[in-house]
């Protein structure tokens, strides 16, 4: 905190002393990243910065109002946003309420509230629209200040309070709230609104920035360097720093000050340290200083914006280029660091120092060092095999000592005393009895050697680029269930836990743990690297890990529960670009790749150099807000707020989301799952949308959840309800037609199945009918004959055989009459004529039966003669028949005669016999008897009516009408 209290003198002095310090192009403890016109800003000068409450940040440039979420640009101007009059933005101001204020250059001031832009200007009371400051105070009122003019807004109006003949007008470039509830007026003069009354208390101009002290003092930042405000007295404290344009504390206590010549830390009323360009900034002329949520310093120039960050990782870099392969502390807790260009360095008060290895080659291209027990330091090579040296003569060991290949990957020495080496083709064992190589052969998973453990029970496990192996006793158990289950994998880090079990970390596969036997992979979205060069376990159970994405850090406990499945979701603490460090992109493939020093550091080797890690400095554990960012329908932005109606016939869906992390985005993991479509959460942590298409109709929710891995157990969420409206055919009215339709479909067409079957029914029984009549007919009256001829054969006396000849000789032509009619009546049923005319098959029968029975038959035809189709043809002749037969065989007649009689309407059959006759009324149909039914069935099939009249004394005369419109044709 700086001592505003000190003199000016003496602060002079302190300023003289620390010249050589303001020449350095970078201050320490601070990580910096850059921004331009290439990354998506419209325009280089950025003349103001805020944050809102939802974590965006939000940057004024001369071209247009740009929105940040660590990740993306999303510019607003007058090319897409209606309440944007001018480009050029010169303040920002985010409230309590969570909207957004922006005073542009000319075009008044616009609010940015849910979405949605509205400008206030001149209508709304603001006389000039070049709106340079804004301001909220503790209320909640906002203060505009403008070129000429100070505004208190009140309701919608804007209240000027300046302009007065004691204060014409003010030119308010900044704005501030005191710890007395004062507003502090920067600009052409100093001034102060107490009690709503606007005051005048110094002529001092070109006030650009005011910072209330702690200690009551006021700092103004003007062109003339920093002056201390207090009443109506105005010192300079700071004159040197000219053209100060913006001055801030930030929660640590450390003063920016921002200037036309570059950035200042001050601290102690001392000058640190300075940041130029192009090191640290774009432009060295600073325009703007906002402090975010995360703790980040964001810096506006003319050309560009740049992000400070507090530096939690320090590396470390020696001759050569910068890249170190392997990390190693030997047995007196000295760090060793072996460069990319085969150099050994010493650590030394945290410096690299260099270090030849005595009685070795100055160009031997060292990649790992190891001491063993005895105190002998044992050296690997690229290419020319492993040494021995600080124990004696030097000792070497090659391809020409036995080695299958001079490249050394890792050392490891049993408890046997035993050195065993990794190498680029094989294991190494190097013991009294000198070298032994193990290859495929003796069941090394693979050649290729890249990390070796010996675990508490004095087994060995090795590494390769194609698996695991275990050794007992000096065999390879390769029937062991974790050296199956993780065959084929690139293994590069091996570590074995206090509690026993065994972390296998791979190369591209993330971590394995082993635990009796059993192999465990963490899930892939619990944080934890996929590539993982070096595995390493502080006193306080805390995992570190390299990787190809950085350093992370995690607890055991939360391992081990992962494992387990009693939690998916680690805790991960990230360390990469944004804590300081040179390169994500760590080392490995040679052991050991870090270490824990003895001072409390983690040491890891990158592509950059050696990095180190306080192991008490923690990464930012900030939670981002979720946000639903935009819904697109078939590609157009649609607005919406709690519940979005889709229009039906839609076909795409698109949700754009996000949650701004301005200081490593990257960390930040998503989960989405649209409620009654989705069955289970989507995961991701790269794409920030979704997209949907061919959705059915109805009620969804669209559910985000935005977790940052160092703060798993504190998610954010947005949800968006979404009402698919559906077209009238899927509405419900829609499906009730349908539903009536198809029940009335289904009722028609059982109707038709009912109909048809009764149909079919009636046709079967009236076809049975037929041919019950078409027997009696033919076959059964003719067997009636029959037997009535033999049984009056039979009663007559052997000595009266003329009769019974003439008997037999009836039964015959019976026989012959009734096979003749058997076979017509089948030929009647296959053929659809009848071949000879009515009238002549009738006279034929009446002179067949006439002399069969003898008995006078006649037939006599009436009028002329129609045509009649075949069906009526068939059935009139065969109740004609029947009718026939009957008087003959029962009414024992002298005589039958047939009239048939034609007119244009109808036919007339009567059949008349002298006979016995009947009872009056109707005759009894005897049982097995159905000559009379079959001729009155064949009369009604066919339109027609028949009746019978009968006596004792005149016999009986059956008639038959058929009326031509319904049977025949003339």
């Amino acid at each position: 905190m700086l001592r505003c209290s000190a003199t000016f003198v003496l602060r002079l002095l302190a300023i003289a002393a620390c010249g050589a310090v303001l020449a350095v192009g970078a201050g320490p403890g601070y990580s910096h990243r850059v921004w331009g016109l290439e990354d998506g800003l419209p325009n280089g000068r950025i003349q103001a910065i805020t944050q809102t409450s939802d974590g965006y940040l939000w940057v004024g440039t001369a071209g247009g109002l740009v929105r940040f979420d660590g990740q993306r640009f999303v510019i607003f101007d007058r090319s897409n946003t209606p309440g944007l009059t001018d480009d050029s933005i010169l303040s920002l101001l985010a409230v309590r309420d969570g909207s957004l204020w922006a005073g542009t250059e000319g075009g008044g001031v616009v609010q940015y509230k849910k979405g949605a832009f509205t400008r206030y200007s001149g209508e709304h009371g603001l006389t000039n629209l070049f709106v340079r400051s804004l301001y909220e105070d503790r209320g909640g009122s906002l203060w505009v200040g403008t070129d000429r003019g100070l505004f208190h807004k009140v309701g919608e109006r804007f209240l000027r309070l300046d302009g007065t003949p004691a204060i014409p007008f003010v030119n308010a470039l900044y704005m501030v709230e005191d710890g007395s509830g004062d507003i502090l007026i920067g600009g052409n003069g100093l001034y102060r609104v107490h009690d709503g009354v606007l005051l005048q208390e110094s002529k001092q101009r070109g006030a650009r920035s005011i910072l209330p002290r702690p200690d009551g003092s006021r700092w103004v930042a003007t062109f003339d360097g920093i002056f201390d405000w207090r009443g109506d007295r105005v010192l300079p404290i700071y004159p040197e720093l000219s053209s100060a344009a913006r001055l801030l504390t930030d929660e640590d206590g450390v003063t920016w000050i921002g200037a036309e010549t570059g950035l200042f830390v001050l601290a102690d009323g001392l000058v640190l340290s300075r940041y130029l360009a192009p090191g640290s900034l774009p432009d060295e002329s600073v325009l703007a200083l906002y402090c975010d949520r995360e703790r980040n310093l964001w810096v506006g120039t003319r050309n560009g914006l740049a992000r400070l960050s507090k530096r939690l990782v320090s590396s470390h870099t020696g001759a050569g280029d910068h890249a170190v392969f392997s990390i190693y502390k030997d047995r007196r807790n000295t760090v060793w660091v072996v460069g990319g260009d085969g150099a050994v360095y010493e650590v030394v008060q945290q410096r690299l120092t260099r270090r030849h290895l005595a009685g070795l080659p100055a160009d031997l291209p060292v990649r790992t060092l190891f001491q063993g027990k005895n105190g002998c330091m044992w050296v690997g090579t690229a290419n020319e095999g492993f040494f021995r040296t600080r124990c004696g003569a030097i000792q070497t060991f090659n391809m020409a000592a036995g080695l299958r290949s001079n490249s050394i990957r890792s050392f490891v020495e049993d408890r046997a005393g035993q050195l065993w080496i990794g190498t680029g083709s094989g294991l190494v064992r190097l013991d009294r009895n000198g070298l032994k190589v193990f290859y495929t052969d003796e069941g090394l998973a693979y050649g290729s050697v890249r990390s070796l453990l010996e675990d508490r029970n004095g087994d060995l496990w090795v590494g390769t680029d194609g698996g695991l192996s275990r050794m007992r006793d000096g065999q390879f158990r390769t029937s062991d269930p974790a050296v199956k289950a993780l065959a084929g994998e690139r293994i590069w880090a091996l570590h074995q836990d206090s509690t026993g079990a065994v972390w296998v970390g791979t190369r591209g596969r993330g971590l394995f743990r082993i635990v009796s036997g059993a192999v465990t992979q963490l899930p892939s979205e619990s944080g934890l690297p996929r590539t993982i060069n070096q595995i390493l376990e502080d006193a306080s159970g805390t995992v570190w890990m390299s990787g190809a994405s950085g350093v992370i850090r995690t607890s055991l406990n939360e391992l081990h529960q992962a494992a387990t499945g009693g939690k998916r979701l680690l805790k991960v603490l990230a360390y990469g670009s944004a804590e300081g460090m040179p390169s994500i992109q760590m080392s490995g493939g040679f052991q050991p790749a870090g270490v824990l020093s003895a001072d409390g550091k983690v040491w890891f080797a990158s592509i950059k150099g050696a990095v180190t890690i306080n192991t008490d400095s923690l990464p930012s554990t900030h939670v981002p807000t979720a946000i639903v960012e935009q819904v697109l329908v078939d590609g157009r932005a649609v607005d919406f707020e709690e519940v979005l109606s889709i229009p039906a016939g839609t076909a795409r869906l698109d949700v754009h989301f996000t949650a701004p992390s301005l200081l490593s985005p990257e960390r930040v993991q998503f989960w989405y799952k649209l409620e009654n479509f989705d069955r289970d959460w989507a995961y991701t942590s790269t794409n920030r949308s979704a997209s949907y298409t061919s959705l059915p109709p109805g009620q969804y929710t669209f559910r985000l959840i935005s977790r940052n891995l160092a703060a798993p157990d504190r998610p954010s969420e947005a949800s968006v309800r979404i009402n698919w409206e559906p077209r009238f055919s899927q509405t419900v009215w829609a499906w009730a037609v349908a539903s009536a339709g198809l029940a009335a479909l289904v009722w028609v067409g059982f109707w038709f199945y009912a109909r048809q079957t009764k149909q079919r029914y009636a046709v079967m029984i009236a076809e049975r009918a037929r041919l019950a009549r078409e027997m009696h007919d033919t076959v059964i009256q003719g067997c009636v004959g029959v037997s009535s001829l033999l049984e009056a054969a039979s009663s007559f006396e052997k000595s009266n055989a003329s009769m019974l000849v003439d008997l037999m000789n009836r039964a015959r032509r019976e026989v012959r009459l009734t096979l003749e009619e058997a076979r017509q009546a089948v030929w009647d049923l296959r053929h659809d004529s009848m071949g000879v005319s009515f009238d002549k098959r009738l006279a034929q029968f009446a002179q067949h039966l006439s002399d069969e029975a003898a008995v006078p038959i006649g037939v006599e035809i009436v009028g002329d003669p129609v045509e009649l189709d075949w069906e009526t043809d068939r059935n009139l002749f065969a109740a004609t028949r029947e009718a026939v037969r009957n008087a003959v065989t029962h009414g024992r007649p002298n005589s039958v005669k047939v009239l048939v009689g034609y007119s244009a309407n109808s036919v007339r059959i009567e059949v008349i016999d002298d006979g016995i006759g009947f009872e009056a009324g109707a005759p009894r149909i005897a049982a097995g008897h159905y000559g009379l039914l079959g001729m009155r069935e064949r009369m009604e099939q066919l339109g027609g009516s028949l009746r019978l009249l009968s006596d004792h004394a005149r016999g009986t005369r059956v008639i038959a009408e058929l009326p031509l419109g319904n049977g025949g044709r003339g």
